[in-house]
């Protein structure tokens, strides 16, 4: 996606993986970058831990 728009106007295509990349790498907001980082591993490893539950039950 981001190739084909670059992030589209005022970034609304951008994904959350090159949003971290622009604003910790390009834009030196390094804080942002590492907040933007910490969600995208409570969210990876939340949704992890709910489909483990989920698709490991004994039926």
């Amino acid at each position: 996606m981001y190739i084909m728009t670059r992030g589209g106007p005022n970034h609304a295509t951008e994904m959350p993986a090159t949003l971290l990349y622009s604003q910790a790498f390009v834009y030196r907001n390094f804080g942002q970058g590492n907040a933007i980082g910490v969600v995208i591993l409570a969210l990876g490893l939340a949704l992890s831990i709910v489909l483990n539950r989920l698709l490991n039950q004994e039926t």
